[in-house]
């Protein structure tokens, strides 16, 4: 169980992207671009369904994409194509703040993308999110207190389940 998490063994990739499967990294030796966005659709997935995170305090790593709203880690991008271990990941991944990446605003920002580009549908949010139907098409998420309203099962607007914005979410936490 530990052998992936604690291996030394470094990985290289001559653009620097590395999917993530199964605790391995897999190397992209081969873009179009050589944009994350590229990487995103390369991996097979929609850009918007990808979050990522810049880390400044790795000395390897530069950018780490996990599936939005969740924390399922699915491609890093090394600093200047550097060789890289599970365990530098792990590292990096263990400095990421959730609360601040997975703020209100930050969800909201995620889910707004979600409706812009019609591609959040009801088995992705399911798969990404706690859902309980509350009627036909609306759906509530406890975790992130939201109603989620779709239209033909794809996401077409949320609100806060206690009928407050993110603003006001943030200035009972902070103000």
């Amino acid at each position: 169980m530990f052998k992936n998490l604690f291996s030394k063994k470094e990985y290289s990739s001559k653009t620097g992207f590395f999917k993530v499967e199964n605790k391995k990294l897999i190397p992209i030796d081969e873009l179009e671009n050589g944009s994350i966005n590229d990487c995103i659709e390369k991996i097979g997935f929609p850009t918007n369904h990808v979050y990522t995170i810049s880390t400044f305090d790795s000395k390897k790593i530069s950018v780490l994409g996990f599936i939005a709203l969740t924390k399922k880690l699915v491609f890093v991008l090394a600093k200047d194509k550097s060789k890289i271990s599970f365990s530098d990941v792990t590292k990096a991944v263990n400095g990421i703040d959730w609360q601040f990446e997975y703020s209100d605003l930050n969800v909201e920002d995620i889910l707004q993308d979600g409706i812009d580009y019609e591609n959040f549908d009801l088995n992705f949010v399911k798969s990404i999110l706690d859902l309980t139907k509350e009627d036909k098409d609306l759906y509530k998420s406890k975790k992130l207190g939201l109603y989620l309203q779709f239209d033909n099962r794809i996401l077409t607007a949320f609100t806060s389940s206690e009928w407050e914005n993110s603003s006001t979410k943030w200035l009972k936490k902070y103000g």
